[in-house]
């Protein structure tokens, strides 16, 4: 009984394949989510800008602290809208996955629109000047003690997984790429395969 086929470990293309897809759909989630918190933050400030217009017709002050003017505040607010909804929602999302992280960003989201919508800027900066350290401390400082420690990470420490983020505008279009590629392969039994070939050697 020689020839004891030495490939009893490999993993079968299909779970090959579903490793690649989770390895590639981690490796783009922080461009993907980069990317609709830009749009986000666009559509906030278009729609939150006409309100200076309005005020203005209505006689009614629209400038806030000090002598700011209207659209600059209106930014700050977007901003500050922005990122408590994307913790909101990345917490709803890892909630089944992630309980304690996720319990963290919510935690953080519900605080800020809390404080944000007091309009007082001296809460909206403690709000910045408390949350910043805790999602720093949770997710970066105290994972990165426990490695160099050697010690065995608790179970409330849940890290945010792989990522990677930068300013080359190609790694951004290979996300959009490899996204949409997912997409069409989840798909696939709903496009008709003529179609789906063609959209496929689109994004090729």
């Amino acid at each position: 009984g020689g020839g004891g086929g030495g490939g009893g470990g490999e993993p079968s293309p299909e779970a090959a394949e579903e490793h690649q897809r989770e390895e590639d759909a981690s490796s783009q989630r922080s461009f993907l989510t980069a990317t609709g918190a830009i749009f986000l933050l666009i559509g906030t400030v278009s729609f939150l800008t006409p309100l200076c217009d309005v005020l203005s017709l209505l006689g009614l002050p629209h400038e806030g602290v000090g002598q700011w003017p209207c659209w600059m505040i209106i930014f700050f607010v977007a901003i500050f809208a922005t990122i408590c909804f994307v913790l909101f929602a990345v917490a709803m999302i890892w909630s089944c996955t992630r309980p304690w992280a996720a319990l963290v960003l919510l935690g953080v989201s519900v605080l800020g629109n809390l404080l944000c919508t007091t309009a007082n800027p001296l809460l909206i900066m403690l709000w910045v000047g408390v949350s910043c350290p805790i999602l720093y401390w949770y997710f970066e400082w105290y994972p990165n003690w426990c490695k160099e420690e050697e010690q065995d990470m608790p179970h409330w420490c849940q890290g945010i997984g792989p990522r990677q983020l930068d300013f080359d505008i190609t790694h951004w279009g290979n996300s959009y790429k490899v996204a949409g590629l997912g997409v069409m392969r989840d798909a696939k039994t709903l496009i008709p395969e003529g179609a789906y070939q063609h959209m496929e050697g689109l994004l090729g």
